[in-house]
């Protein structure tokens, strides 16, 4: 038989959304090839012997560079730039006070300078600034005021570079007057220069910071981070050998070789290979999920929000692990099963947890100690949360999580060192912040319950409580539809528990199947207990479109009342699109030119809006409220008579279609019609079948026990 996509278009939309999500988790995971060794300094090497796969340079250990860096900056000669200029600037200074002295000299007897003197002055003063000049005066940039006489500059001088001590240079008061002094040996002359001249002095070499600051950065990075090379096929470590500081740094230079673009890595073949290994594990958890959980796979909100919280947490890995946090640690996993089986049962939350765990272990430097580290915190999350209905025990549990994550790190670090000495504390702390952060699970289930449209069994417990307002208020106002579904809610949990599926969901959904009988409800034959039946007054199309409005009616308070998605499907679907027959048969008779019509007419009117059923627990349901329904109207039935009327219930929904949604097994059907027989026997009290000679008056099939009946005023 051809595949038809329009039939099975509900498989692959299924299958879409797991190859997005394949296609998504492999675009998470590492672009470059990884060093598939763990290398720890003082410890020794336990894989095989190690020889060099390709040549590579021995990179220089960060202590290194930093010292190589320190010496070039104490060596490095910073550079000065010669102004020429200053020389003559000074002196014409120094004319120009002599000048402004003159005229004084010439009034005042008293100062002693003579014509003949000031020529002397002036001839003393250019020597001695020529003196100054000849050696250059040095403006010291704060950075070098720790400089020794013998560090050394760069001179600028023009085009030209020189190379200069700072002793050569005038750069105090004291060189600056023992170079003036030196011009001429009158005193009376060096007084007045000593007096004179200083002030006027101006630096001619000053500090050429942006020319200084490009040459030593230039110097920085001509230091070569390599140190020695090993060639292919040379000897790296031995098996047993000790990891010292220098084979570390061998091993630490053939990482980074071996993760860097040299290193022989293939970028699209290492996708592949990473694609391969999600798309394995994605189908394997598919094919686990049609086996066991179909429900799952089948319910497309459910499936996606599995496989966006797997994507959500890889993807919180490769976060954590890029910020540089302790990534083996601090990634709470343990809200995955915590969450899925809140939602969706222990079996579930194992397997996605595993899924999960698994993915994010490709992303992780130390990937079995993450496996086991985190496999055995979901294990212990998932049967410490087998109790918790409440939130305080969600507190207990995170103390056996706290607990897991202790005792496995112990472990392992007990393995791995030998003593207790050794045990490193630091990563306890980091537990116990993944713990903490763990507890966000819970408000997590809420906002999930609301996003897409999953219910926890926490509130489908909360629910079930028949003192919840909506029950009270419909055991108040309609205590024989509040009866009928008790009955319902039994029937249709015991079928699910038996064929596989979710028993808690099935009493709920069935527990509000009816809620919107409180509207009017005496027009159902459960809460008239032998009164006035207000049917009687009503045309048949009134009558059926009073008993299709409970439909409607309860989804409006199911909407008011906040009830679940998943919930309020059973309001929707309990009915499916079957007929009310009852009435249509009372219209059909009410004019012999309907019922004797040689063309079909419409029965709209006459027919529930649907949809039909599309989970089992919602199908179930349809078939326990139509047998719970009908079967009232037997009186002191035979087991016999009881099995064949459920029998025929259950096949006339069958042909009329209202199954052909819910992915129900004969076998499964088979078996709900079981359980349905072995608990209507009890509820019946179904007497024994006596010979037909003398079997009892009341003991005759009633009339009209036929499926038809099914849709009287009571179903």
């Amino acid at each position: 038989m051809p595949f038809s996509l329009t039939k099975h278009r509900r498989l692959v939309t299924r299958l879409l959304w797991v190859a997005g999500a394949s296609v998504a988790l492999t675009l998470l995971m590492p672009q470059r090839v990884r060093f598939p060794y763990r290398v720890e300094q003082g410890q020794p090497w336990t894989y095989g012997n190690l020889l060099a796969p390709f040549d590579f340079a021995i990179a220089k250990s960060p202590g290194e560079l930093e010292a190589e860096r320190q010496n070039i900056r104490e060596d490095f000669m910073p550079f000065y730039a010669r102004d020429a200029e200053v020389a003559s600037r000074v002196l014409n200074a120094y004319r120009r006070d002599m000048k402004r002295r003159l005229p004084q000299w010439q009034i005042d007897s008293t100062v002693g300078w003579s014509a003949a003197d000031t020529t002397r002055l002036m001839a003393a003063g250019r020597k001695a600034i020529n003196a100054v000049y000849a050696r250059g005066v040095l403006a010291l940039d704060s950075a070098h005021a720790d400089f020794g006489p013998d560090r050394s500059f760069q001179i600028l001088d023009g085009d030209a570079i020189s190379i200069r001590r700072r002793s050569s240079f005038v750069d105090s008061d004291q060189d600056a007057l023992a170079a003036l002094l030196s011009a001429t040996r009158d005193a009376r002359v060096q007084a007045y220069l000593k007096r004179v001249l200083p002030p006027l002095l101006l630096p001619d070499h000053r500090y050429k910071a942006r020319t200084s600051e490009a040459a030593l950065a230039e110097q920085l990075a001509g230091i070569s981070p390599r140190r020695g090379k090993v060639g292919k096929g040379e000897k790296i470590i031995y098996t047993g050998e000790i990891i010292t500081a220098e084979r570390y740094r061998v091993l630490e230079s053939l990482r980074a070789e071996y993760e860097g673009p040299q290193g022989g890595a293939n970028g699209w073949a290492m996708r592949l290979g990473y694609g391969i290994l999600v798309v394995l594990t994605l189908t394997l958890f598919s094919l686990f999920l049609l086996q066991f959980r179909a429900d799952i796979f089948r319910h497309q909100r459910s499936l996606v929000f599995v496989l966006l919280l797997i994507i959500a947490f890889v993807a919180l890995t490769v976060f954590i692990r890029d910020q540089g946090w302790p990534v083996l640690y601090l990634v709470p996993l343990c809200i995955v099963p915590i969450i899925i089986r809140t939602f969706f049962g222990t079996r579930a939350a194992l397997f996605t947890h595993l899924v999960v765990v698994l993915l994010s272990a490709l992303l992780v430097d130390r990937p079995g100690l993450f496996v086991f580290l985190h496999l055995n915190a979901g294990l212990a999350a998932i049967f410490a949360n087998l109790k918790a209905q409440y939130w305080s025990q969600f507190f207990v549990a995170m103390a056996w999580l706290l607990v897991a994550y202790g005792l496995t790190w112990t472990g392992f670090s007990l393995v791995q060192e030998g003593s207790f000495r050794s045990l490193d504390v630091v990563p306890f702390g980091w537990l116990a912040l993944n713990v903490f952060f763990c507890l966000m699970a819970y408000p997590l289930i809420l906002v999930f319950e609301r996003l897409f449209g999953v219910v926890s069994g926490i509130t489908l417990r909360e629910l079930a409580d028949l003192n919840k307002p909506l029950l009270r208020e419909l055991s108040l106002k309609a205590p024989g539809t509040m009866q009928h579904s008790v009955q319902v809610a039994n029937l249709a949990e015991a079928a699910v528990g038996e064929i596989g599926g979710n028993p808690l969901l099935t009493r709920v959904g069935a527990l509000y199947h009816d809620v919107g009988k409180m509207v009017l409800p005496l027009a159902f034959i459960e809460n008239q207990q032998g009164g006035h039946n207000p049917h009687d007054e009503w045309s048949p199309e009134k009558s059926a479109l009073t008993i299709i409005e409970h439909v409607p009616s309860g989804l409006h308070m199911a909407r008011k009342h906040s009830l679940p998605d998943a919930v309020s499907s059973f309001i929707r679907t309990h009915h499916g699109t079957t007929r009310v027959e009852f009435f249509w048969n009372a219209w059909l008779n009410a004019d012999p030119a309907r019922k004797n019509a040689e063309t079909p007419i419409s029965d709209e009117a006459f027919r529930y809006p649907g949809p039909i059923p599309s989970t089992r627990e919602t199908a179930v349901v349809l078939l326990a409220d139509t047998v719970e329904a009908a079967t009232r109207s037997l009186q002191r039935p035979t087991g016999e008579e009881l099995d064949g009327f459920v029998d025929r219930l259950v096949q006339h929904k069958i042909d009329e279609g209202q199954l052909d949604h819910a992915d129900l097994t004969f076998r499964e059907i088979t078996q709900i019609k079981k359980v349905f027989k072995k608990l209507l026997r009890s509820i019946h009290h179904v007497r024994v079948a006596y010979p037909s000679s003398d079997k009892p008056k009341d003991a005759q099939p009633m009339e009209g026990a036929e499926p038809e009946s099914a849709s009287s005023p009571s179903a």
